[in-house]
């Protein structure tokens, strides 16, 4: 088994590497399981490790984190700026506004981190990784199960349903993760830095 490097902090292997490592190993399980397993049936551990571990976990973890990061700005823009912001809050979807929504939020953002202290941080870090790994592993077993039905047909239905329940349980838990964990600790951040917050 590969060792992380020690300037991966738990945030990032949770937010990042975790979900990758595992959207890549199911994706091989199910679709390429001979880069995997020898043909003995034992372990490949050397193209597992350095391969699939070390490069396209963290890949795909960062890609799947940035999709849905991005598709929630995207989201916002696209439905109107203020009124946006109060729509998507109400619904838990990133990025939220503070009270009522102004264009400065990522500037604010920002400037929130850079004043608060390391322990802080750490907080919102921890918070932002669970949120990003329940959204991350939703969206790739939603993929992944769709994709499985595609190939397979109706002999993937079972695969299928399955990956789609457990996303559906890792969406709602990334919902109530920014809800209640991330939201919370941003407004406490910024009643804490009331210098970080612009007004519109």
């Amino acid at each position: 088994m590969v060792d992380i490097s020690s300037f991966f902090k738990k945030a990032d292997f949770y937010g990042v590497l975790l979900p990758g490592y595992l959207s890549v190993t199911l994706w091989l399980l199910l679709f390429r399981p001979g880069t995997i397993f020898a043909s003995d049936g034992a372990l490949s551990t050397d193209l597992f490790s350095a391969v699939v571990f070390v490069i396209f976990g963290p890949a795909v973890g960062l890609g799947l984190q940035q999709l849905h990061r991005r598709l929630a700005t995207f989201l916002s823009w696209a439905m109107g700026g203020a009124q946006a912001g109060s729509i998507l809050w109400s619904k838990g979807i990133p990025p939220p506004p503070r009270g009522p929504w102004t264009p400065n939020y990522y500037s604010d953002y920002a400037r929130l981190r850079l004043e608060a202290k390391d322990q802080e941080r750490f907080e919102l870090d921890l918070a932002e990784a669970n949120y990003d790994f329940g959204v991350s592993v939703g969206i790739a077993l939603a993929g992944l199960g769709i994709y499985n039905l595609w190939v397979n047909g109706v002999a993937g239905a079972s695969i299928f349903a399955l990956f789609l329940i457990v996303a559906v349980i890792l969406l709602v838990g990334g919902y109530l993760e920014w809800q209640y964990s991330v939201a919370p600790t941003i407004d406490y951040l910024r009643k804490k830095h009331p210098a970080s917050v612009r007004t519109p």
